[in-house]
């Protein structure tokens, strides 16, 4: 997928100036930052505001892990010196010129009467720091979706009957475990892995559907570079919060998805078993003459649903 380059002072899509009135730089020890003021008519002020935010830089093809990654950045700076500080907020408020301005279609008569503003200024404030701060290299963006790993572990028990102490002497002298112990006991790593993915505007299908799948294709965390491999994964279901701004009217969503990963031993799925008397995992079948193969969880591609979250 090609890469969608961030809005620059060039590319906006509605008249504006800047007002010089309005520009302040900012500097301290550990960042940079600035303010820019913007003047727009009233009905473009949304649409100014958006532009200035940025938007969704996906990653290019063959980059490994997920297909399209999404990267969110703001305007860089429109001087070339300050381009590493980028939009991370706007303000927005009716403008009013002084009544000397000359009568132009960006410096109209003024009326201040509710509802019938005819101009915005928007105060743009970038930043080196923050939500938005990115660079337009690929190897080092503000990435827009969030990945963590728990890694944990739970305790199998099974019953000691049928196993007994070391003994070299006759199976007749054989001690059964089960006078000594009521148990045996594994334990088994697991992890969770929750990928949450901001700013989605459509939640595909398929984060409803696959819930209580297990991979069926080894799947990739692109940010710990990590592999799961076949049937390790169980989708265990998603979480999804609304959020409104006032001052944009728009409504975005996040997504955490999380999934069970089943641990790091040989052979160990969601549909095998550890059978202590044979020290292994171990896959089930029916019983009777024409044995079948028991798979508890039904297999789906995970991977091409955690793809289908980054498609714009």
């Amino acid at each position: 997928m090609p890469v969608i380059l961030p809005n620059d002072i060039n590319n906006l899509s509605v008249p504006f100036e800047i007002l010089p009135d309005g520009y302040l730089e900012s500097y301290s020890f550990t960042n940079g930052e600035c303010a820019v003021s913007f003047k727009c008519l009233w009905d473009d002020r949304k649409t100014l505001a958006k532009e200035l935010l940025g938007g969704i830089i996906f990653s290019p093809e063959g980059s490994g892990g997920f297909d399209d990654l999404a990267f969110l950045v703001g305007m860089p700076h429109p001087d070339d010196e300050l381009s590493s500080l980028r939009v991370i907020k706007c303000d927005v408020r009716p403008f009013f010129p002084a009544e000397e301005e000359e009568d132009t279609a960006l410096s109209p008569a003024v009326d201040k009467t509710w509802g019938k503003w005819t101009h915005a200024q928007i105060d743009a404030f970038f930043s080196t720091s923050g939500p938005a701060q990115s660079s337009l290299d690929q190897d080092d963006p503000t990435i827009f979706i969030e990945e963590d790993f728990e890694l944990g572990g739970e305790m199998l028990t099974g019953p000691a009957a049928g196993m007994c102490w070391e003994n070299t002497g006759s199976v007749e002298d054989q001690e059964p475990a089960g006078f000594d112990i009521p148990g045996v006991y594994k334990f088994v790593p697991t992890g969770t892995w929750r990928v949450t993915i901001h700013q989605i505007d459509n939640i595909p299908n398929s984060f409803f559907d696959n819930v209580g799948l297990v991979n069926a294709a080894a799947i990739q965390s692109p940010k710990f570079i990590k592999n799961f491999g076949l049937e390790t994964v169980l989708y265990e279901g998603l979480s999804i919060r609304n959020t409104y701004s006032l001052q944009l009217q728009r409504e975005t969503k996040s997504v955490t998805l999380s999934l069970k990963w089943k641990g790091p031993d040989e052979g160990q799925t969601w549909n095998t078993f550890w059978r202590f008397t044979e020290n292994a995992w171990v896959e089930l079948f029916s019983c009777g003459t024409a044995q079948a193969r028991i798979k508890p969880y039904n297999t789906g591609d995970l991977g091409a649903m955690l793809g289908a979250a980054f498609t714009p």
